[in-house]
């Protein structure tokens, strides 16, 4: 009942946009709104050892803002990554059309940031933002942009969590939601749990280790 109860109270934390418990509620009673979005301050957190280290951030498209990346400068960090395409700063040109051939890239400019528009199939589109590269690059082996071909090598840790998450979950079909954020916590605790034990022995190996 606890864990129950506790996972209710985190959801609400997370809903309301606020950092942690104690900000729930402000000295009033009354609920307090933070002035950053939920995937803004979250990234935030989370690189908040790397400020000033002049490093890379890359990250999928539930994050990616202007928001974010203009908050990721003033600590100097630069961004990589996808945009959805309710982004009311794309401009059209940069969105799926009929009209634009398949392979093409289109690529838009401001005094620190690049906006990239890649054509893998026929009216689609891959839109990305970057605050790391300022050209036109484009591979000529695969004929997709720089900016696409490092956002590829440099997203794999998620896609990896992801797998390994998904080889072996304790999650099942349910209609309530607490049951779904406690799996997500327990799958996730596991892939970290075997990246400690790996860390921690680096020459012993398992004879299922495959399966990561």
């Amino acid at each position: 009942m606890d864990a129950f109860l506790g996972l209710i109270i985190l959801a609400g934390v997370f809903k309301s946009g606020h950092e942690d418990l104690e900000g729930l509620w402000n000295s009033n009673g009354t609920e307090s709104r933070s002035d950053v979005s939920i995937p803004t301050r979250t990234v935030l957190e989370l690189v908040g050892p790397l400020k000033n280290s002049n490093r890379n951030i890359t990250a999928d498209n539930w994050f990616s803002s202007i928001e974010l990346v203009d908050k990721l400068k003033e600590v100097d960090l630069t961004y990589v990554g996808t945009l959805r395409k309710n982004k009311r700063e794309i401009r059209p040109e940069f969105l799926p059309h009929k009209t634009r051939p398949v392979g093409s890239s289109l690529f838009g400019f401001t005094n620190d940031k690049t906006l990239c528009s890649f054509v893998p199939k026929k009216n689609q589109s891959v839109v990305l933002i970057s605050t790391m590269r300022h050209d036109e690059s484009v591979d000529t082996e695969s004929g997709k942009p720089e900016i696409i071909q490092f956002y590829n090598t440099t997203k794999g840790g998620v896609d990896s969590l992801d797998q390994k998450c998904a080889n072996y979950s304790v999650g099942r079909r349910t209609q309530r939601w607490p049951c779904v954020i406690f799996w997500a916590i327990l799958n996730i605790s596991a892939a970290n749990g075997y990246v400690l034990w790996k860390a921690s022995n680096p020459k012993k190996t398992h004879e299922k280790e495959q399966i990561y």
